[in-house]
């Protein structure tokens, strides 16, 4: 079994939801830190942070069209959480190239 710690980072280019990182074979993450930044100079907008839970299958919400102001950052998270395999964290925001997010996990091998 290997563990990895990565970073994930992106700049959110649409407005529709998208798969920031899913977890695939014998994987799982534990997630430590989601930071999400308005970089814009005079954009407000929202974002929803959800995570798909694929043995539900089903979409639950750690964010629901909050509001954020320009040129504000959030760190979204006060524990850290696991996403099991073929889970997805998913992101959605108001304005496309507003908002950049960086995600830090850990990779867990379960082989």
């Amino acid at each position: 079994m290997a563990n990895s710690f990565r970073l994930h980072s992106e700049s959110i280019s649409v407005t529709t939801e998208e798969a920031l990182i899913k977890t695939e074979g014998s994987s799982n993450f534990i997630v430590g830190s989601v930071i999400i930044t308005n970089i814009h100079a005079s954009t407000d907008g929202t974002v929803s942070l959800s995570v798909y839970d694929a043995d539900k299958e089903g979409t639950f919400y750690i964010l629901k069209n909050e509001p954020m102001n320009h040129e504000e950052s959030r760190e979204i998270l006060s524990r850290p959480f696991v996403l099991e395999t073929d889970d997805e964290l998913r992101i959605t925001c108001s304005d496309a190239n507003v908002y950049d997010v960086l995600i830090s996990y850990l990779d867990r091998d379960r082989d």
